[in-house]
């Protein structure tokens, strides 16, 4: 279902070519107080509207016919801004190492002896003519790689690799859309990984997904619990991972209390708490999250954040329910592409979460006011990224 690659193996140009292929790079920087940023740069996220469904109905695209871009902050633990921005591959490029550029965006993820950087310059349009604009640094310790046997759950072979790629780093944040009169500060721990398939997502051999990550001191815990598609029990891992040391992976037992199931149709419960088999319950467990801080519920995906005081995160994904055609309008809403006219309610979740009434009324006047966009939807896959030109 899914195996640990080494976090100092380089990927190639051809990961993104396989039909049904996805790859995505993570960064979040947090704080104790609640405030943070996510940023993923990705081919072929998942969660895009139409991929999951065309993989189903037989056309699988290759994942670098669908860049895209996804920041959102947070402050004080309550979700102030997003942008998720669907690129041409035309407009996007990789130099298969370290070197992004999404439009006007770019963004760097190299090595530096030891450390790794994070370097990223963001300019993305958002609706109504408004930009965001963000300058975000991260850099850590690159992790070692693990050592000795690793649990069964990690297969090796699995189309699926997901990849830890920096340790007990820190970070800083600055965005702005000054249309919106909005600005953004934060500074805090830093976590980066990657996730890169040849398939996708719902033919992984898990029903749901549950990955959380907590950071102590200068070192990380990290959780995963996967449901296959053979078994109604979960099966769990972890990874310990501290600066200057290889990564510790062990098998953990998940335990879930006080299952509920939320409007949009998604199960979710009170705590989840891993232990490693066979551990004194007395102990303390390898990772024990509360789930009372969610700050994005949505029909396939859930995100949980530390209450105030820790620092960490907790998603939910279940791939059956990913591009379902009854819930496609809601996610069509909250995506904008390059050389499309969004959604009429597209203010409402684009930018700041601050005036959205106000932006959402003024982009409708601006609609009336222009003659119609396009509406169907770009020829991706006759489109092909191009590498980033050496300097």
């Amino acid at each position: 279902m899914i195996q640990l690659d080494d976090p100092n193996s380089r990927l190639s140009l051809d990961c993104i070519e396989a039909p049904g292929s996805f790859l995505w790079w993570y960064l979040e920087i947090t704080n104790v107080d609640g405030d943070g940023i996510v940023l993923i740069w990705a081919y072929g996220l998942p969660f895009l509207p139409g991929l999951a469904a065309d993989a189903r109905a037989g056309a699988p695209a290759a994942g670098r016919a669908r860049p895209s871009l996804n920041v959102v902050t947070y402050s004080r633990g309550v979700p102030a801004s997003y942008i998720l921005h669907e690129y041409e591959p035309d407009d996007v490029a990789w130099d298969g190492q370290g070197h992004w550029r999404f439009g006007a965006s770019e963004i760097r993820s190299v090595d530096a002896g030891p450390e790794r950087s994070v370097d990223a310059n963001l300019e993305i349009p958002i609706p109504g003519g408004d930009v965001l604009r963000a300058r975000i640094r991260a850099a850590g310790p690159r992790p070692l790689a693990a050592v000795g046997p690793l649990p069964a759950l990690l297969s090796t072979g699995s189309p699926h690799g997901w990849t830890p790629l920096v340790i007990g780093a820190v970070g800083t944040a600055h965005v702005a859309i000054p249309g919106q009169g909005f600005r953004f500060v934060v500074s805090g721990a830093a976590y980066h990984d990657r996730n890169r398939s040849t398939r996708p997502l719902h033919e992984l051999g898990f029903r749901r997904w549950l990955w959380a990550h907590e950071r102590r001191g200068t070192a990380e815990r990290i959780a995963y619990a996967l449901w296959p598609r053979d078994s109604k029990a979960p099966l769990g891992f972890g990874i310990e991972a501290a600066p200057g040391e290889p990564l510790k992976v062990t098998a953990l037992e998940p335990t879930f209390v006080g299952r509920r199931t939320l409007p949009f149709g998604m199960r979710s419960w009170d705590s989840v708490t891993f232990r490693v088999p066979g551990a004194d319950h007395a102990d303390e467990p390898f990772l024990d999250f509360p789930l009372t801080h969610c700050v994005d519920q949505g029909p396939f995906y859930l995100r949980y954040l530390r209450a105030r005081g820790g620092v960490g995160s907790l998603e939910v994904i279940d791939p059956d329910r990913v591009d379902l055609a009854r819930h496609r309008p809601l996610v069509e809403m909250r995506v904008t592409r390059a050389g499309q006219r969004p959604s009429i309610w597209a203010p409402l979740f684009q930018g700041a979460l601050d005036g959205r009434p106000s932006r959402l009324l003024r982009y409708w006047k601006s609609l009336l006011a222009t003659p119609p966009g396009p509406v169907l939807r770009p020829d991706f896959q006759r489109r092909r990224s191009r590498p980033v030109e050496p300097r």
